[in-house]
């Protein structure tokens, strides 16, 4: 878990898995469920833009902390170049990536529409300005004969701390017969 301020999000992945050495009194290492909750960082005093950050016993701490165990040292990583963002939210219109294939004398009589036709996206600022648009996630529909609705999942742009709403749109293809 990353501790941060409110209207900051982080660019940039955090350290998948982070090697420390605690120490406990008697038997709470075994005892205790420390390693279940994993670890927390604080960078919730830095600023937007690049820092390398030095992780360190100061700046990351048992996610609940457990009375006798303490972290001692971080083994691996030592460092972890950051990016934080200003977080932003926009509306974005919704293009669905769905392959129509009518059945044999039926046509896709109208381009496909999705419902809502935009979404709301929160993320960080330096990704976010880079979209015009948001994607659902592919979908093939074979041999259609009526018109159909169905739902679309939007996909999440690659970036940390990306948030979508709606999630799902409803994606509408009109399907006539041919004469």
């Amino acid at each position: 878990d990353v501790d941060l301020r409110d209207d900051l999000t982080i660019a940039t992945q955090p350290p998948d898995s982070i090697l420390v050495i605690v120490s406990a009194k008697g038997k709470q290492l075994v005892q205790s469920s420390w390693r279940e909750r994993g670890l927390r960082i604080n960078i919730s005093k830095l600023p937007t833009g690049h820092h390398t950050l030095y992780l360190t016993p100061e700046n990351i701490q048992l996610y609940a902390p457990f009375k006798n165990v303490v972290l001692e040292e971080v083994i691996s990583p030592v460092q972890w170049e950051i990016e934080i963002d200003p977080k932003i939210t926009v509306e974005l219109p919704v293009s669905p990536t769905i392959i129509a294939s009518p059945d044999d004398g039926f046509a896709v009589s109208s381009r496909v529409q999705a419902t809502p036709a935009k979404a709301k996206l929160t993320g960080p600022r330096s990704i976010i300005k880079t979209l015009s648009f948001l994607l659902t996630e592919p979908k093939e529909l074979n041999g259609l004969r009526n018109s159909i609705t169905v739902p679309a999942a939007l996909a999440v742009p690659a970036g940390m701390s990306m948030k979508v709403e709606p999630e799902t749109v409803m994606v509408r293809i009109d399907v006539v017969p041919v004469k």
